[in-house]
């Protein structure tokens, strides 16, 4: 029986040729260092929230070691995508079931999107099935312009030889896709903080994980959530903490220092943030000019040194909180009857620090490191509420996570389109599961595979999924 394989062709083009076994590169590879990246379907077989976390830390495989930079991005074009599908799918090389041809990916020159067979029985940190982290690392690889290696133990070699819990790219990969973007010293780029890691008995991550009272949240037009903390922000992702984040606000909200007292947005995408007795005004992050104005004249009745601010959903008016009070405020001043007292919002805790209203049209109220959904319908804040912000927000993981571990990886490319270079598109995914967006514990009847040497045994196991939501 074959071992399971990445279904890019074994092409030999440019590489040393003093050296008989090493990689090889395709010919092509991508202008700019700040590549994109989609999600378009997800797996059968996992949640959203795992997903999205493996197919990060692939592409942070290699962003590690060179110049390149990914961001991903929802409900927009962008350079790679990201897609799971059976058997035919529309790019004349169909899936072949469980086993055989994994996953496939186009070089750049033909777009540079990575194709995964959803028969697989893909899984996460795990022996058992097949490890998508491993094999989304070798198709981006492929998306990046590697072809496969001749040397046995790199990552860009064409057999899945199963899960590596402590995997490492080879110098033979890091080699090939350096001759591509050189090194990460080769362009500018901000230091980015470690994916948080599972640790025994204490807390890990940025400090933010430590503590996780937040002074302001809002969600911008780019359908990313952005998390304000002493001077610096951070932009969350269906995973947690982006890479390159935290930043200084100064660095990227001209005019702003912080700590800042709050922030919102409006739908038609201007982002106001609030210090003292002043406030900003950003259009996707960049200043209008004319600010900053003082907070009586832009929003008259509305008292300084507030403690949050946002849109609800209920009614789509802006309101203001300090202290046990809010303001409701309309477009040429204070309602009429405000402020009033805040416990009227059932089961709010006395004092809250942030609000926002989330992609899922919810509203969510934060203090120190718990937050709480309220239910715009009912009025009253949803059960099962308060969660922790470090553990569903910020994605960070504590001594009850162990399980989660991010130190995997496998091998397992695409097959770029030779014979039908156009790209072929589907309808983007669209925003992440409305109901909580989702963290899985999963058992799922699978078929389970592959083993490490040269023989395979194939094994049919029954797990049972229990589904529990993260953060809507």
């Amino acid at each position: 029986m074959q071992l399971p394989r990445c279904g890019v062709a074994d092409r030999i083009s440019y590489g040393n040729s003093a050296r008989k076994k090493r990689y090889t590169i395709q010919g092509s590879k991508w202008k700019t260092r700040e590549l994109t990246y989609r999600i378009l379907r997800a797996p059968s077989g996992l949640s959203h929230y795992e997903v999205e976390r493996e197919i990060r830390r692939a592409f942070k495989v290699w962003s590690d070691v060179t110049s390149l930079t990914f961001k991903q991005l929802v409900n927009r074009d962008t350079d790679i995508d990201v897609m799971f599908a059976s058997h035919e799918h529309g790019d004349r090389h169909p899936f072949d079931g469980i086993g055989g041809t994994l996953a496939h990916a186009f070089f750049p020159e033909f777009g540079g999107d990575a194709h995964f067979d959803d028969s697989e029985p893909w899984s996460v940190d795990s022996w058992k099935g097949v490890n998508l982290f491993q094999v989304a690392a070798h198709e981006i690889g492929h998306s990046l312009g590697l072809a496969h290696s001749d040397v046995n133990d790199a990552l860009m070699a064409p057999f899945y030889r199963g899960y590596k819990p402590n995997f490492k790219l080879s110098r033979d990969d890091i080699a090939a896709v350096q001759e591509l973007y050189g090194s990460r010293s080769d362009s500018r780029f901000y230091p980015r903080p470690p994916d948080p890691l599972p640790t025994q008995g204490r807390m890990s991550g940025p400090p933010i994980c430590h503590d996780a009272s937040i002074d302001a949240i809002t969600k911008l037009p780019d359908d990313a959530t952005y998390v304000f903390k002493g001077d610096k922000y951070y932009r969350l992702s269906g995973t947690g903490i982006d890479v390159g984040y935290p930043r200084k606000i100064e660095w990227d909200w001209l005019g702003v220092t912080g700590p800042i007292d709050a922030a919102f947005t409006w739908d038609n995408s201007f982002t106001f943030i609030f210090k003292g007795d002043e406030y900003w005004k950003f259009d996707h992050m960049k200043a209008v000019s004319g600010y900053p104005r003082k907070i009586r004249d832009g929003f008259k009745g509305v008292p300084d040194n507030i403690d949050a601010a946002f849109v609800w959903g209920g009614n789509g008016k802006t309101y203001f909180i300090k202290g046990q009070l809010y303001w409701r405020w309309a477009k040429y001043g204070v309602d009429f009857g405000y402020p009033k007292q805040l416990n009227v919002w059932v089961n709010l805790p006395s004092r809250v620090t942030a609000v926002f209203k989330w992609q899922n049209g919810k509203t969510y109220f934060f203090k120190d490191d718990d937050y709480y959904r309220f239910n715009d319908k009912n009025f009253r804040v949803d059960e099962g509420y308060p969660r922790k912000v470090s553990t569903w927000w910020l994605g960070c993981n504590d001594d009850t996570q162990n399980q989660m571990h991010h130190n995997v990886h496998s091998i397992i490319t695409a097959h770029p389109s030779i014979l039908n270079p156009s790209r072929t598109r589907k309808p983007p995914r669209g925003s992440q599961d409305e109901n909580e967006n989702l963290q899985t514990k999963l058992q799922i009847t699978q078929n389970e595979a592959y083993r490490t040497n040269c023989h395979i045994s194939l094994l049919l196991t029954t797990f049972f999924t229990i589904v529990f939501f993260l953060r809507q």
